[in-house]
């Protein structure tokens, strides 16, 4: 909370601000779905911080206007954290080709197309949020 206001102190008025954060209820979705393919659960590795979103979006609009929230991450998290390891004994593997090519293709669709390429299913661990100093 500390670290908002100083945030919201040092922004002018109307100053955007843009956060990028890990959220635990999407992490829990993302077990959900490991969980229907009998794989063991994801812990949160210790050097991550998952934040809370409503607790989150509940001091950030308290101090700022959202304009903006979004799960960024769904489609490629869905095949980053659950379709490969299922096919791979459980394991990650973050510098596979298909991870690589997607991520083009969600780049490449957002500069040419202006649109997110992404799940209903919020299942992505991390969000953007933009907010207006008010």
């Amino acid at each position: 909370n500390n670290t908002i206001i100083n945030i919201k102190n040092n922004l002018k008025k109307n100053g955007k601000i843009f956060f990028l954060e890990n959220f635990v209820e999407s992490h829990k979705k993302q077990n959900k779905f490991r969980n229907l393919l009998k794989m063991e659960e994801r812990k949160v590795a210790s050097f991550n911080k998952f934040l809370n979103l409503k607790k989150f979006n509940k001091i950030l609009s308290s101090n700022f206007n959202i304009t903006e929230v979004v799960n960024y991450s769904s489609l490629y998290d869905l095949l980053l954290y659950i379709l490969l390891p299922s096919i791979n004994n459980g394991k990650t593997n973050y510098s596979s080709k298909i991870l690589e090519n997607l991520k083009d293709v969600i780049i490449n669709q957002y500069v040419n197309e202006d649109h997110l390429l992404m799940l209903n299913a919020d299942i992505g661990q991390n969000y953007y949020i933009l907010a207006k100093n008010k």
